[in-house]
């Protein structure tokens, strides 16, 4: 699946904006599936480092600073 998305759908960098890192305060969106470090490894297996960005929006409701702390991958 991630080789079908870059290698069809990216023109240089497959950007992405992950809600949150903490199980907890993905619940509490209602966003439970996925695992963002699982997805970063797999993509890192396939293609160098320069090819992903993300980055994460903050103050998300029930996250403190101990959660925020917790999205440094």
């Amino acid at each position: 699946m991630i080789k079908e998305l870059v290698n069809h759908h990216v023109f240089e960098t497959l950007k992405i904006a992950p809600e949150h890192v903490n199980k907890n305060v993905l619940k509490f969106m209602n966003k439970e599936g996925g695992d963002l470090k699982k997805f970063i490894d797999d993509f890192r297996k396939l293609y160098d480092e320069d090819k992903l960005s993300y980055y994460f929006m903050t103050a998300h409701p029930g996250s403190s600073m101990k959660e925020a702390a917790e999205r440094k991958l």
